[in-house]
């Protein structure tokens, strides 16, 4: 069936997996309501998206995409239109550049007495035994959608593996957990978050 009409579900799915996914589970479902023992076409027509909606998507995606994409050339025509084209951008750092200058400027060292300890936040709960914490395997593109994440109004995202939690941003129709340490705790959350269950993820009730 995709491979006949590749066009049509690249057009209606925007090129993401997520997106296809969706897609698929939405008329699957119809097909079971139905009763019929195969999925076809016509049922995968019943469940697309608007054409409006597809086009939202790419344009979201665009955005997200020109946002990571920032030069000096754009600074640049940016200073044309304020009419600061005779100012030289080389002495003007922008304000991402300066956080990172001054995240990475040495810092005096505090001396304390001997023998005293240093102030450190210590972890609360359960820990791991030391050398355990190393990176976590799961991270990427999850099978979460913007769409769920905006009608729940819930952005938080619990790693399945290590139980990390996260607040994330879709980037267009996809979300994506970022790469993180293991959880070095084993406290339970109580925030409304999503959690996966197998290969659906779903909301997980807040706890007193």
């Amino acid at each position: 069936m995709i491979c006949h009409n590749w066009y049509y579900f690249y057009e209606r799915s925007i090129g993401c997996v997520g997106v296809l996914k969706d897609w698929f589970v939405r008329a699957y479902h119809a097909a079971l309501r139905s009763r019929l023992p195969t999925l076809t076409l016509t049922h995968m027509q019943t469940q697309t998206l608007a054409n409006a909606r597809c086009e939202s998507m790419i344009a979201d995606a665009n955005a997200a995409e020109q946002k990571l994409h920032y030069t000096e050339s754009s600074r640049e025509r940016l200073w044309s239109l304020l009419g600061m084209s005779g100012i030289p951008l080389s002495g003007v750092q922008p304000a991402d550049r300066q956080a990172e200058i001054s995240m990475v400027a040495p810092s005096r060292s505090r001396k304390g007495r001997v023998g005293e300890r240093a102030p450190v936040r210590d972890p609360v709960g359960e820990t791991l035994p030391e050398g355990e914490a190393t990176k976590c395997s799961f991270a990427g593109i999850i099978e979460l959608s913007a769409r769920q994440m905006a009608e729940a109004g819930v952005s938080r995202v619990e790693c399945p593996e290590c139980l990390t939690m996260r607040a994330l941003t879709p980037q267009g129709a996809t979300v994506r957990f970022p790469p993180h340490d293991k959880r070095k705790t084993r406290t339970p959350h109580r925030e409304m978050r999503w959690i996966r269950h197998g290969t659906v993820w779903t909301l997980a009730e807040t706890k007193a």
